[in-house]
């Protein structure tokens, strides 16, 4: 029996310790989750902003910055380089819209 086993089964008889053993447990799995759909969404918006550029009227020079700037980001954001990520993106901002 290992020391979490034992820990439940001595303060089962003791429901509050018993639950926020579980309620612990409960959130630290479901941050996870929320995190791993966040990083999913994260390339949904990346591949969303990329068809927009595409339509939008740009020399090739123009697009070729710009989807080179949006690649940088999503390899930085997949990096776990969040401030890279929005340096870029603050770049392709300024470059496209003032």
């Amino acid at each position: 029996m290992n020391a979490i086993t034992h820990l439940l089964q001595k303060n089962r008889s003791d429901g509050s310790a018993y639950d926020k053993v579980w309620n612990s447990a409960e959130q630290s799995v479901s941050r996870l989750l929320n995190v791993i759909k966040a990083s999913l969404a994260i390339r949904d918006h990346f591949q969303n902003a990329f068809y927009c550029l595409e339509r939008l009227p740009l020399s090739t020079e123009e697009f070729a910055n710009a989807k080179k700037r949006l690649h940088n980001a999503l390899e930085y954001c997949e990096s776990r380089e969040r401030g890279a990520a929005v340096f870029e993106i603050n770049l392709l901002y300024r470059s496209l819209f003032g």
